[in-house]
């Protein structure tokens, strides 16, 4: 783990937690057992720490965890009817305050059914929690944007995190990857939307 991972990871506290919270929501229900293998093949299968645990022998360091369930990671909540966005997030900021278990790897994901982003409209929304630990801001919407597909098609963002990566080494290579795919998934968007 690198020094500046470390120091997100020891810096939490309890009125201020190191936890970055992403959401999407979709106009239409997402299946469980679909977001479990999107997450195992685009996560848990291509990015070591996220089967892995903080461990701090003289030096922080990622372990694999020996035990790691995707089940302990991965749930679904239902929201009550109905299920509009305050509600949302009321859910989300319920979740705000939570530590992450520091016996697992330092992240989870809930799918929210019964999300209605329009009225008439039956759609999911994914709430994932990852700690700051895990990567930066700009590494985790990548992360999120790997989730998805466009056309189909896996966008192809967020290949890989850096092992050890350095500020600066992060704010410029990740800006221009960013600025770019982000560019494409517009591009797309409108594409399929226009």
């Amino acid at each position: 783990m690198s020094s500046q991972d470390a120091l997100w990871l020891t810096m939490d506290r309890p009125n201020n937690l190191m936890v970055i919270d992403s959401l999407m929501w979709f106009e239409s229900p997402l299946a469980l057992s679909d977001v479990r293998s999107v997450v195992q093949e685009r996560l848990i299968d291509r990015f070591a720490v996220y089967s892995s645990r903080a461990v701090d022998d003289s030096g922080w360091r990622w372990v694999p965890h020996d035990d790691f369930d995707l089940d302990q990671h991965v749930t679904d909540v239902q929201l009550p009817s109905p299920g509009d966005m305050t509600m949302l997030q009321d859910f989300v900021s319920s979740q705000r305050s939570l530590p992450l278990d520091r016996d697992r790897p330092l992240w989870t994901l809930t799918l929210i059914q019964g999300f209605s982003p329009a009225p008439g409209v039956l759609g999911s929304a994914v709430l994932i929690r990852s700690h700051h630990s895990i990567a930066d801001g700009i590494r985790l919407t990548q992360v999120m944007f790997s989730l998805c597909d466009v056309d189909g098609h896996p966008t192809g963002v967020g290949t890989s995190l850096p092992a050890k990566p350095s500020p600066l080494g992060i704010a410029a290579s990740t800006a221009s990857e960013f600025a770019s795919s982000a560019a494409d998934i517009v591009t797309a968007t409108a594409r399929t939307t226009g």
